[in-house]
């Protein structure tokens, strides 16, 4: 994903990002607005083939531009969605399911919004691994009326915050048994750590040993955040 140096960012952050030999459509981004907020977003487009990066690429363009006017995610999501529920020229967004977050680096205090996105991960030292049962709304470009919620919290400098895109749970083995997710939050607290880079590298160690030699049906991918300590 777009970032920069993890300094003016305010956040530590990796992305694992396992494309499908077909053609997936998975997108991430991770940038600093004017307002302070600090935005990161994860989601997968449902389409494969030519259609899905170009679907990505689309709806990056329309978030990008949606960051610098709103500072709570839910309403970057309606705004979002609405846009891409409108065709351009004749051609029709597919479907895409995205989690959004807008964190305030200084204070931790952040807001979580979910379109259609599997639920975020917190990992704490001290009290394991946690799952946000994040409202999931409707699927951005499915229809234009959908309304998103809000999700508040703190990220404390020693916790780390996990996006997922379903193509991680749904990796399968030569049997064509899935990863699932629950292999995923093995594997994440397993790794006894809340450092981006190693949990990011646990995770694609746990996928690609479970995958073996199996194509992955869509695009898997992982983005980890951690909020440096104010002192960093």
């Amino acid at each position: 994903p777009e970032g920069g140096d993890p300094a003016r960012l305010g956040v530590d952050s990796a992305c694992l990002s396992l494309p499908a030999p077909q053609g997936g459509g998975d997108l991430s981004l991770i940038t600093r607005t004017s307002s302070g907020l600090l935005w990161a977003a994860l989601g997968s487009v449902a389409a494969t083939g030519a259609t899905a990066p170009l679907a990505a690429a689309y709806g990056l363009l329309h978030l990008r531009s949606l960051l610098d006017q709103e500072t709570a995610p839910d309403a970057v999501l309606t705004r979002l969605n609405r846009q891409l529920s409108q065709s351009a020229n004749g051609w029709t967004c597919p479907p895409i399911a995205l989690t959004l977050l807008a964190l305030t680096p200084e204070t931790g205090a952040f807001t979580l919004a979910s379109a259609g996105g599997l639920d975020p991960l917190l990992i704490d030292l001290h009290r394991g691994l946690m799952p946000l049962s994040v409202d999931r709304g409707r699927p951005l470009a499915r229809r234009a009326d959908a309304v998103y919620s809000a999700f508040p919290g703190v990220l404390s400098p020693d916790t780390a915050l996990v996006l997922t895109s379903v193509g991680v749970a749904d990796a399968q083995d030569a049997g064509g048994m899935s990863f699932g997710d629950q292999r995923l939050k093995r594997c994440l607290s397993d790794a006894e750590t809340s450092d981006p880079r190693a949990l990011a590298a646990a995770a694609r160690t746990a996928l690609t040993h479970f995958t073996g030699p199996t194509p992955l049906p869509d695009d898997a991918s992982l983005l980890v955040l951690r909020r440096l300590s104010p002192s960093v």
